[in-house]
């Protein structure tokens, strides 16, 4: 889990992409490093530090359902194993709409695929994924000192930089 405090997404794409390595590279990691046989991910996810309890305009419903739109504000994001006995130790409420994690019970048992969630094998082969992704940026740093600076696209890296105005990047963003 990794906390932030902004609102954040985990994309599977973006992961995929080598957009978003930081949460799989720790779950690799430690993975990796747990000697003791093997382990299964139950997920990675974003929890939001962010205040974000209600809206003022949300005053006028009634209490159950001010807490139920707190809960959804709240409510974690990432990737998880596709396994309802791991979702629900995870999250009692995996059946309810006042669960905490953004995969519902309905979408787990679903045959269906998902973008949340993924089986033993796809997190297996995105940590291997990761590896080699983080294997081949290092390789082009130390063999080649390449460090171009690469934006990027889909995101706003720039936009709260305090380094903005001495910062070569700030014309390619």
């Amino acid at each position: 889990m990794d906390y932030k405090s902004s609102s954040k997404d985990l994309d599977i794409d973006d992961v995929k992409e080598g957009i978003s390595l930081q949460l799989i590279t720790y779950l690799s990691a430690f993975m990796e490093s747990f000697k003791e046989g093997k382990i299964k991910p139950a997920g990675v996810m974003y929890f939001n530090l962010a205040d974000k309890f209600t809206k003022i305009s949300n005053l006028t419903l009634s209490k159950d359902k001010m807490v139920n739109e707190t809960i959804k504000n709240l409510r974690m994001k990432g990737i998880f194993l596709k396994d309802m006995k791991i979702l629900e130790i995870m999250d009692k409420n995996i059946e309810n709409e006042d669960r905490l994690i953004n995969v519902s019970a309905r979408t787990a048992k679903s045959d269906k695929p998902s973008k949340s969630l993924l089986t033993e094998e796809e997190f297996d082969k995105i940590c291997v994924d990761i590896k080699e992704i983080l294997g081949s940026i290092g390789k082009e740093m130390i063999t080649y000192g390449k460090t171009e600076i690469k934006p990027n696209k889909k995101t706003e890296p720039c936009k709260y930089c305090k380094y903005l105005s001495i910062c070569r990047k700030n014309n390619m963003c």
